[in-house]
C-alpha cells in the first residue's frame, strides 16, 4: 500500500493517487492531515516486545487503513491546522491541530516500516533555504551573492556592491495561505523599508529570461525552461514553458544536492544565464510540477507514480528486514 500525506483536496496528491490505482494493484490512500476533525478510524494499540501492534489511520473517503499494510508513504504536503469552514482559529482548534499533529507522527514513527518519500524530519530541515544555499555551493553549484541580515548597515553596503545596484529581496520561510514572491529593491526602496525588524535574503540579481524548474523524482530528472521578462516567473501566467535538456554534469548536480539535503525527491529552481551557466536558487522538497504537466503535456503524473511504485516494491521486497523508526527519548 501506498500512502500520500496531503492537505484536503490537493490535486497533486490525487493526480497520483489516480494514477497508481489506474496503473497498478497497489491500493495507494490519501491521508487529509488538515481535515481530520470528527474523522473515524484512528486506532493505535502499544506495540509489544516483538513490535506487533495495530495502527489505523483515517484516509479520505471515511476508509480506515492499516499502517502495517503501508510500503511508502509520500509525505506531500502535511498540514495539521484543524479548522471549520466557518471557524476562526482560536484555542479549541489550537489543541485540537496539536493533538491530531502528534497522534499522527506518533503513528508513523512508531509503525512504519516502509520507504519515506521523504522524511518528515528531513523534509523540514532540507526546506531551509541557508543550509539549501550552503549544500549547492559545497558540491560545486553557482549560487547567487547572498546576504541574510537585519543590520541595516551591511544590507545597504551589500546592496550598493551589487552590479547596477541590481538586488532581490525574499522571505526565509513561505507563509500560510500566502505565495511570497521575491522582489527587486532599489536604493529608494532600502531607504524607506524597516531592515531591521527580522532577517531576510537578499541577493545580487542574476540577469537573464530563462528560468529552469528542475523536478526529481529519484533518479528521475524533468527539466523545463520557463522564460518571461517578469522576475518571479510564477506571476507570469503567460510564461512559455518547454522541456529543457540537462547535461550530464548538471543532472549530477541535482541528484547530488537532493541527496546530500537527505530527500528522495525535490524540485530544484535556477537560473539559466546567456553564457549557458545555470545559476541555483532554491530547492522545494515538494514543489508543485503538475502545471508543467498542463502547459508542456509531459506526463509528470506518471514520473512520479512509476516513482512511487518503484520505491513501494523495494521496500516490500525488504519487508522483515526493517524496524520501526522511532525518535530517541
Amino acid at each position: 500500500m501506498i500512502l500520500i500525506v496531503s492537505i484536503k483536496d490537493d490535486l497533486h496528491a490525487l493526480a497520483v493517487q489516480d494514477r497508481i490505482r489506474s496503473t497498478s494493484d497497489r491500493p495507494c490512500h490519501v491521508i487529509e492531515s488538515d481535515d481530520l476533525i470528527d474523522s473515524s478510524g484512528f486506532d493505535w494499540a502499544r506495540p509489544d516486545a516483538d513490535g506487533a501492534g495495530r495502527i489505523l489511520l483515517p484516509a479520505r473517503g471515511g476508509v480506515a487503513v492499516d499502517l502495517a499494510d503501508a510500503r511508502v508513504v509520500w509525505w506531500r504536503r502535511a498540514s495539521f491546522p484543524q479548522i471549520g469552514e466557518d471557524e476562526a482559529y482560536s484555542d479549541r482548534s489550537a489543541f485540537l491541530s496539536g493533538e491530531w499533529r502528534s497522534a499522527l507522527l506518533g503513528a508513523f514513527l512508531t509503525g512504519f516500516t516502509g520507504s519515506w518519500i521523504s522524511d518528515q524530519e528531513r523534509t523540514r530541515t532540507a526546506s531551509n533555504k541557508l543550509l539549501q544555499l550552503s549544500a549547492a555551493a559545497q558540491l560545486g553549484w553557482m549560487i547567487p551573492a547572498t546576504l541574510v541580515s537585519q543590520d541595516a548597515a551591511r544590507i545597504h553596503a551589500f546592496c550598493a556592491g551589487a552590479p547596477g545596484q541590481r538586488v532581490i529581496a525574499k522571505s526565509l520561510t513561505a507563509t500560510r495561505g500566502r505565495t511570497m514572491a521575491a522582489i527587486a529593491l532599489t536604493p529608494p526602496d532600502l531607504e524607506q523599508a524597516d531592515l531591521t525588524m527580522c532577517p531576510a535574503i537578499y541577493q545580487h540579481f542574476i540577469p537573464g529570461t530563462r528560468h529552469l524548474r528542475i523536478n526529481c523524482f529519484g533518479e528521475r530528472i524533468a527539466a523545463f525552461a520557463i522564460e518571461t521578462e517578469v522576475m518571479d516567473w510564477r506571476r507570469d501566467h503567460a510564461a512559455r514553458m518547454t522541456p529543457h535538456p540537462l547535461d550530464s554534469r548538471t543532472s549530477e548536480l541535482c541528484l547530488g544536492l537532493i541527496e546530500k539535503l537527505g530527500l528522495e525527491m525535490g524540485v530544484l529552481d535556477a537560473k539559466l544565464l546567456d553564457n549557458g551557466d545555470i545559476c541555483f536558487l532554491e530547492v522545494n522538497p515538494q514543489g508543485q510540477f503538475l502545471f508543467l504537466e498542463g502547459a508542456t503535456g509531459v506526463d509528470l503524473t506518471g514520473l512520479c507514480a512509476a516513482f512511487l511504485l518503484e520505491r513501494a516494491d523495494a521496500a516490500a521486497a525488504t519487508t522483515g528486514a526493517r524496524r520501526p523508526h522511532t525518535a530517541a527519548v
